[in-house]
């Protein structure tokens, strides 16, 4: 098993992990929960995919994904989008905390065999 992070400046010296990460992404999200996504090239992407992103993809030596995660920094801005989390209500403290060292992330584990989505807390 490997860790690999994955960002626009490296993609090239990783082969196709990343569209695996992405096709990974669809099976779960649209074929296992059937959530109404966007998708192209049986792959699952959208908006908060951007160059300031960076993907943790837990993956085997062929490339196969385990897991993965997406983080980006809260103070990331692509065309009209900020951040994920930014869209959701309001926490207890009725703002969403931003800066240069806050990331959030979006990802998906492996539960005994099979992708599950992560939650976060």
């Amino acid at each position: 098993m490997q860790t690999t992070t994955l960002s626009f400046e490296n993609l090239h010296n990783h082969g196709e992990l990343f569209a695996n990460m992405l096709r990974a992404r669809r099976e779960l999200f649209i074929v296992h929960n059937k959530w109404d996504l966007p998708e192209a090239l049986g792959m699952e992407y959208d908006q908060y995919d951007t160059p300031a992103s960076r993907w943790v993809v837990v993956h085997d030596e062929f490339g196969q994904v385990l897991a993965g995660n997406r983080l980006t920094p809260t103070t990331a801005r692509c065309g009209v989008y900020s951040y994920m989390i930014s869209r959701c209500p309001a926490g207890a403290s009725g703002y969403h905390p931003v800066g240069p060292a806050l990331r959030t992330g979006a990802g998906l584990g492996s539960g005994l065999g099979k992708l599950a989505p992560l939650r976060c807390a």
